[in-house]
Parts: structure tokens; sequence; C-alpha cells
């Protein structure tokens, strides 16, 4: 509950000083990349199940390469920080990532699928 209020307040503080900004909430994403940027796309399973496979997509995001670096890096900080005030984030066993299998046999894709197999390691290992 005191989350939620300090969110709130956030948000009207925001709201008050950037009032071109708008809010949006999102529990899917699908990311979709071009040699220039990266595009995420934000959307909300419903109880209605709207829009395809249940999601209703509704916001789309596109930003260089280095942004999108750097943000990765700004998360994982946020994520540490909240983990340490509050516990460890729980994630439902369905939804935890699969192993990848590598369709290509070459020494490029060994490298890529081994760099791969190395972030879900990690990711399995903050579980």
């Amino acid at each position: 509950m005191a989350d939620e209020k300090q969110r709130e307040s956030t948000e009207r503080t925001t709201q008050e000083t950037e009032p071109d900004v708008s809010y949006a909430y999102a529990n899917n994403t699908v990311f979709e990349g071009s040699i220039w940027d990266l595009k995420i796309l934000f959307g909300e399973l419903t109880a209605s199940q709207l829009g395809p496979k249940g999601v209703d997509w509704h916001t789309v995001i596109t930003m260089p390469w280095a942004v999108a670096k750097l943000m990765s890096y700004y998360i994982q900080v946020n994520l540490a920080v909240y983990e340490h005030q509050h516990g460890k984030i729980k994630i439902p066993q369905g939804m935890i990532p699969q192993p990848l299998s590598n369709p290509l046999d070459n020494e490029s894709s060994n490298l890529l699928f081994a760099r791969l197999e190395e972030l879900r390691a990690e990711f399995l290992r903050n579980l």
C-alpha cells in the first residue's frame, strides 16, 4: 500500500512538471531489432483477453542500440536496489526462459549461442 501511494505521488509530481508525458501499464513486451535500433512493444494481458494472443498492445518505443545498452545497465541497477530493499523478485516457473537451441553449427553462431547460454545461466543464478 505504501509503495502504491509513493508511485501515485511520483506520477502526480511528474505529471505536474511534465504535462505531455503519457502513462501506461505493461506486463508483456516484444522486442524487435534492426541494424539501427531496438523496438520494444508494450502491452497488457487483460482479463478480457484483448488483442492477438490475449494481449492488448498499446505502446511502441524505438531507441538506438547505445541507449538500449545503457538502459539494460540501469534496469539491472534498479533491480539490485529493489531486491536489496524488498527481497528477491519471484518469477513463476512457467515464465522462466527456456533453454535455446543452436540451429546453425558454425563458429559465429556457436560463439553467440555460448553467450546466450551464459546470459540465461546468470539470470537463473539470480532468481
